[in-house]
């Protein structure tokens, strides 16, 4: 190429010289698998980064709208550094709706205590007695199909989660099971209203005798409240798993 250049000289010494784009798929190393070239994404990632640290201006939202981010930019703030509420916007890309037809009957349900409050239908002149009711009402459903595990959150100081837990908190009430509650999202975005929700709801959960009888006849209940080792329930029997004991917990 360079000798067809220099035979246009001295009139084409200004002329542009054309030479072939080279692309990644003809450039980058890979590794083929099948019919596709796989690329190492940790060198790409490492080249993005010292692009940035370069002087080169390179707009990080561009670059972290494809699929080669290295996090989720929905579970993050604008500032890159805290997990924000808009993680709820990955939930739903990932996920897939099951026919319960196609999906077959469950050995085990395995639930989210803090998500499944949301859920329950919140009685807005009633009592925290009444909402503990409502909870029963859909853990016997449940428990009509299979075995249940219920897992509620317990809360540290200092977690990956403290920050996201600071800007939502809320107004903090004092909940008895005779308390009217006010409204869902004001108990329920508090740190200390849910602590306080989810240790009433554990004591019903594990001392209801009557709830026991009508719920676990079939399948056993496991509960996981602010104490590291689980409850299992199933009619007059109650017992610590303490095989299943876990010392972090969750945050």
């Amino acid at each position: 190429m360079l000798e067809q250049f220099e035979k246009t000289w001295p009139e084409g010494f200004y002329n542009t010289i054309s030479s072939k784009v080279k692309t990644m798929a003809t450039t980058t190393k890979s590794i083929k698998i099948g019919d596709s070239k796989m690329y190492d994404l940790n060198v790409i990632y490492s080249r993005t980064i010292a692009l940035f640290s370069s002087d080169r201006d390179v707009d990080m939202k561009d670059v972290l709208a494809y699929e080669l981010a290295p996090v989720p930019t929905a579970m993050f703030t604008e500032d890159g550094m805290r997990i924000c509420k808009a993680k709820s916007t990955l939930k739903k890309s990932l996920q897939v709706e099951v026919s319960r037809r196609n999906a077959g009957d469950a050995d085990v349900t395995v639930i989210d205590g803090s998500a499944l409050l949301w859920t329950i239908h919140w009685p807005a002149d009633g009592t925290v007695a009444d909402f503990i009711d409502n909870v029963k009402t859909r853990l016997i459903s449940y428990l009509s199909e299979s075995d249940v595990y219920l897992i509620f959150d317990r809360y540290y100081d200092y977690s990956i989660k403290s920050v996201t837990r600071d800007v939502r908190e809320n107004r903090k009430h004092h909940l008895l099971l005779s308390t009217k509650p006010t409204a869902q999202k004001v108990v329920l975005s508090s740190i200390e209203n849910k602590k306080q929700l989810n240790l009433l709801l554990f004591k019903e959960l594990t001392e209801d005798r009557l709830f026991h009888l009508r719920g676990t006849n079939k399948h056993k209940l496991v509960v996981t409240g602010e104490d590291s080792c689980p409850i299992e329930i199933r009619m007059e029997e109650r017992r610590s798993r303490y095989e299943l004991e876990n010392q972090n917990g969750r945050s």
